[in-house]
């Protein structure tokens, strides 16, 4: 069985390897947002955040980091 907070929280994958974003304690998930050439926002592990950077990818200054 599917616990709500998962449902809730979904299965937030990071962009560049496609792996599961870190839970944080007390809930949400811990990343980076980033914004591909074609202005579509897309989440990324913190270490991922330097790899796809570049080639139109930029990392977003104005929002923070985890997630609401």
């Amino acid at each position: 069985m599917v616990s709500p907070k998962k449902l809730a929280n979904g299965n937030p994958l990071c962009w560049h390897c496609l792996k599961r974003l870190v839970y944080k304690r007390g809930g949400g998930f811990t990343y980076r947002e980033v914004v591909d050439g074609g202005g579509t926002v897309h989440r990324v592990h913190h270490d991922c955040e330097r790899r796809v950077l570049g080639d139109g990818v930029r990392p977003i200054a104005s929002r923070p980091g985890p997630s609401p």
